[in-house]
């Protein structure tokens, strides 16, 4: 009912701020009241292709070609300024009202359109702006809990077909932005305006150790799934799945989880040494090492150090072996031990060791219960947008007496391969099927920059080895296409060239 109430007020404006132009233009003014159509007559005033029709129903391109559209419809009515530019752009449209009014506004015709660089930028906007929202984004790793997998510093692709494109919730948005417009920092969407959750087919479902980027499924700030800050994470459960975490290690449906030859997990680890430093410069540039602290020790050197470092096992026995380090344990939380902030809220689990703990799946009836709410409360209410009052053991979901409920779309679980310092599902619970964004599948750079200074813009380097790099998930080693790349970008300038060269030979010739 709200989308109808929408689509008759927009209907309603366009009437009465062009009723008069199209009048002018020699078309009727009861064009303007019929949707769609009045969309196709406007078209047809300004020269455009009739076929755009199509591209002005696709969320967020919407945006763009509307703007063409008023520019183009106003230029036909001789306000071919910059200052008429500005304003129709500034006022979304409303400038149109003004001129519309105008009593001594006539129509000049279509404006003589010539290739331009602003021609050119529109169009490389609308592509652009395409391939963003529908098919491929980029994304920058911008925290270590993926490494050692995924580094700070990365930037990749993210597929957004490969588990079924999301057709966008917002489809009023500023174009290349998320949440928020850069710089002036308020929000680049407008909320109230939503389409339904729909998703197209996917090319693949989600497999037990994909790597995942999706919208964080409890960030306050923002309202709708697919404005929420993005994060990166392993697929460690799947709806139905039942996972559990002993003495650090996670077992899912009773078996221990089968990582890809990729993932490399980190763990924290407690290193005692005889002397105050280890060689912090060999670890982080050659081992790619870099959280490292001090917990006890002076610069003296007089008394041995402790370190807590993060490390996978392979990197825990190459310190071991070290003559300098005299033992080297991984730092796991007892089993009495109640972490703060772990999910659910009335647990007595910990980071290392957590469950057993049920994934839930559509269609799955869940018997409500004290013990159980916790675990389903924010499905009920964040995800599934119910209500939901609790008294004296009774629950009242939209208003009615509820002791079951049934989930209505599937869920997972997330973790990062930094075990022991990645804020995931295991603090904040499950993300819901409608908050998946895709696959990463490319990293085209890689940054390694000093996290010591990180405002120092000098601090920072090339990882080579990591650019250009396709996400292989059956071997750890990275095979860089950097080469192939440049080598065709070669080829290509060196044949462009020779091609430029022969045709002004060809034209002096001529003359």
């Amino acid at each position: 009912m709200n989308w109808i109430l929408i689509f008759v007020t927009l209907q309603v404006l366009h009437f009465l701020g062009t009723w008069r132009l199209y009048q002018k233009a020699g078309r009727k003014s009861w064009e303007t009241a019929l949707p769609i159509y009045s969309l196709w007559v406007m078209l047809k005033i300004t020269g455009r292709p009739r076929w755009w029709i199509v591209l002005f129903f696709i969320p967020i391109i919407c945006v763009v070609l509307y703007g063409v559209l008023w520019v183009d419809f106003i230029r036909c009515f001789g306000k071919r300024s910059s200052k008429d530019t500005f304003l129709v752009i500034i006022t979304l449209g409303f400038y149109i009202y003004y001129i519309n009014y105008l009593p001594r506004t006539k129509f000049t015709g279509v404006e003589e359109r010539k290739e331009t660089a602003l021609s050119s930028l529109l169009f490389a906007v609308v592509f652009a702006s395409f391939v963003h929202t529908y098919l491929i984004q980029p994304f920058t790793i911008p925290t270590p809990s993926m490494e050692r997998t995924l580094l700070v510093g990365d930037f990749m692709f993210v597929s957004k077909f490969h588990y079924g494109l999301r057709i966008p919730l917002t489809p009023i948005g500023f174009p290349f932005t998320h949440n928020t417009i850069p710089i002036i920092g308020i929000r680049s969407y407008i909320d109230r305006i939503r389409l339904p959750y729909k998703r197209l087919p996917a090319l693949t479902p989600i497999r037990p150790g994909d790597i995942v980027v999706f919208n964080f499924p409890t960030d306050s700030t923002q309202n709708a799934p697919d404005r929420k800050d993005h994060y990166i994470k392993r697929c460690i459960a799947l709806p139905g799945d039942t996972l559990e975490i002993i003495s650090g290690e996670l077992q899912v449906n009773g078996q221990p989880e089968a990582l890809p030859k990729n993932a490399e997990k980190q763990y924290s680890y407690i290193v005692q040494t005889k002397e105050i430093r280890l060689n912090e410069d060999f670890l982080k540039n050659y081992l790619g090492i870099k959280d490292i602290k001090l917990i006890e020790g002076d610069e003296s050197g007089d008394r041995g150090a402790l370190y807590e470092i993060m490390l996978t096992d392979e990197y825990a026995k190459i310190l071991s072996e070290l003559d300098n380090v005299t033992s080297i344990e991984k730092h796991l939380f007892s089993k009495e031990f109640t972490e703060p902030g772990i999910f659910p809220e009335n647990s007595t689990w910990n980071r290392d060791f957590y469950g057993p703990l049920y994934v839930p799946k559509k269609g799955d009836i869940i018997k409500l219960s004290e013990n159980n709410i916790s675990q389903y409360r924010d499905i009920i209410t964040r995800y599934e947008g119910h209500t939901l009052k609790e008294s004296e053991g009774e629950f009242f979901i939209d208003n009615r007496s509820m002791q079951e409920y049934v989930i209505e779309q599937n869920y997972y679980f997330m973790m990062g391969d930094n075990r022991h310092n990645s804020l995931d599902s295991r603090y904040w619970g499950f993300v819901p099927q409608d908050h998946i964004v895709g696959k990463p599948i490319f990293t085209w750079l890689s940054i390694d920059w000093d996290r010591d200074h990180p405002l120092n813009i000098f601090k920072w380097k090339l990882r080579q080895e990591r650019i250009i790099t396709l996400t292989n998930e059956n071997s750890r080693i990275k095979t860089s296409y950097l080469p192939y790349v440049l080598t065709s970008l070669g080829i290509y300038f060196v044949y462009s060239f020779i091609k430029e060269r022969r045709k002004k030979k060809k034209n002096t010739s001529s003359d």
